[in-house]
């Protein structure tokens, strides 16, 4: 077995006058199976024992209700953001109108406009990231996992990297951000649990 006895549940956070959504830490030293619990929090696959709930009320995960935001951000090199974005969202079954509008609104969000025009080797790491979440959000707008999102940056990125994750975390009450990393001081920074 690669993992045993995993058992975790993620309540709602509310605080009074405040609406919010919440970003979980799971820590774990590198070969202990995160990348594993990574694909089955996000449906890719299926546990041999247990199961794994979402929504209210709860059902099982199916793939592609939870986003997965991967170590290496694969985006189609062949195609423009833009482009990258709009297949996801077609997959998510928005019609052309719907996928331009919510692509366009997540480009200015995440201050990637500019570069929606752009293929994915002309951005910057950092960019890349940010197309790679917006991506997964347009798939699955409430629920993101995110396999070692610190991996390999340096401090002032890793910095930039929990800002963004913890705004992401500020856009809807729903929104449950699941960090799966080795990196104790990143994670603890960033995480409401």
């Amino acid at each position: 077995p690669v993992l045993r006895d995993v058992n975790a549940t993620i309540f709602n956070l509310s605080r009074p006058g405040v609406e919010q959504g919440q970003v979980v830490g799971f820590l774990g030293p590198s070969g202990c199976g995160k990348s594993t619990l990574c694909k089955i929090l996000a449906g890719l696959l299926k546990p041999q024992q247990g199961q794994v709930m979402i929504g209210n009320p709860p059902h099982p995960v199916q793939a592609g209700e939870v986003g997965m935001v991967w170590q290496s951000y694969p985006l189609l090199d062949h195609r423009t953001v833009l482009k990258n974005l709009l297949i996801a969202a077609k997959k998510a079954g928005m019609n052309s109108k719907e996928a331009v509008e919510k692509a366009g609104h997540y480009l200015e969000l995440f201050g990637l406009t500019e570069h929606g025009g752009k293929y994915p080797i002309q951005l910057s790491g950092g960019q890349r990231q940010r197309v790679a979440i917006v991506q997964q959000l347009l798939c699955s707008e409430h629920y993101l996992v995110m396999d070692e999102p610190f991996s390999g940056l340096d401090p002032t990125m890793k910095n930039k990297v929990c800002t963004l994750i913890s705004s992401i975390a500020l856009q809807h009450e729903q929104t449950t951000i699941i960090v799966v990393s080795h990196d104790i001081r990143a994670a603890a920074r960033v995480s409401d649990q």
